[in-house]
């Protein structure tokens, strides 16, 4: 029914869910894929459900295609509820909850990162996408840090071509 790093996502929202009481709002979230049947969310509030989470326990968000969207139309979800003020528990994959952290606190989301583990050998596939993402979202400390090190390593090169003319 799902993939693994999925469904160790929906297992641990489940099991957090129950140690706090069972009370909580749980939000599914993510879009529909051109080959996918269903959205993501819909997929994890079924077997939510089939699990025992009752239906006024889930919130559907479904339109999000990206991390921050998911994060920003959750914010909206539970805003319309009119909840006052909360804090919440964003579950992901273990590796990706630095970057989900960065995208709550950007969005204005209160609420802790939880990850659910990741087989090794996904690991390194994860780790390199992350860090691509990070990168390309705070590129300029890159850019910098670049530049000082092409100056170190060009200027022996640099200092011989000015002096031999």
């Amino acid at each position: 029914m799902f993939e693994p790093l999925l469904r160790g996502r929906i297992d641990k929202a489940l099991e957090l869910w129950k140690a706090q009481g069972a009370h909580a709002i749980l939000i599914p979230s993510g879009g529909q894929g051109s080959d996918e049947v269903i959205s993501e969310a819909e997929a994890m509030a079924r077997y939510l459900s089939s699990r025992g989470v009752p239906q006024d326990s889930i919130l559907l968000e479904d339109r999000s295609t990206t991390t921050m969207e998911n994060l920003l139309f959750a914010k909206h979800l539970l805003e319309a509820r009119g909840l006052g003020a909360y804090r919440c528990a964003f579950v992901t994959s273990d590796y990706h909850v630095f970057r989900t952290s960065l995208y709550a606190s950007k969005v204005g989301l209160k609420g802790d990162g939880i990850g659910s583990k990741t087989a090794g050998y996904y690991f390194p596939t994860a780790f390199i996408r992350e860090f691509i993402a990070i990168t390309k979202e705070h590129w300029l400390p890159y850019v910098i840090i670049t530049m000082i090190w092409a100056a170190s390593v060009l200027s022996p090169y640099l200092g011989s071509l000015i002096f031999s003319n």
